[in-house]
């Protein structure tokens, strides 16, 4: 690491170029082990912390990936990297999709994908009161877009035996 701060402009260029490929290298292993890890989701939720030295590896993993977990959580890490290109995909989970149901509408809505408010509200119109947090959930991330509650939606979930946890979800009126 000397080096990086030699006086010598000679030594400063080759230190800086090994330690570019030492990070390249760091950004492979970091994420395969993400795609070979018994618990991706705590691996991912800790990916963006290295930033760019996981973006191109992240990318070849998730184009690559016949892992729907890979895919997935994948892209939520490169969507709060900022690398946009992979909203198409989360839109496509959000609206067909229920494992990942809350966290791709949670991810979307802090990146500020507002095409994802008709996606949620028509999942809204679709899940059922035993599926209180996922509704939960989902009215959040589309309070969060700012995006307004449509009034069906709102008479659905305001119902006297609606669960709790749905009507204290429920945003004010705009």
């Amino acid at each position: 690491m000397s080096k990086v701060v030699s006086e010598h402009i000679d030594e400063q260029i080759n230190a800086l170029d090994a330690l570019a490929v030492g990070l390249g290298d760091a950004g492979k292993l970091i994420v395969e082990g993400f795609v070979r890890s018994s618990n991706r989701f705590l691996v991912a939720e800790r990916l963006a912390r290295f930033g760019h030295i996981v973006v191109g590896p992240l990318q070849e993993a998730v184009k690559s990936a016949t892992c729907k977990e890979v895919r997935v959580l994948g892209s939520v890490v490169l969507l709060d990297l900022k690398l946009y290109s992979v909203v198409p995909y989360l839109l496509e989970v959000l609206r067909d999709d229920d494992e990942y149901l809350s966290l791709v509408a949670s991810n979307l809505s802090v990146a500020g994908v507002v095409q994802a408010g008709d996606i949620i509200v028509e999942r809204l119109r679709t899940l059922t009161d035993a599926r209180k947090y996922e509704v939960v959930g989902l009215l959040t991330a589309l309070e969060k877009l700012g995006v307004s509650l449509p009034d069906d939606v709102r008479e659905r979930f305001s119902a006297p035996d609606t669960p709790f946890e749905i009507r204290l979800s429920l945003p004010s009126k705009r």
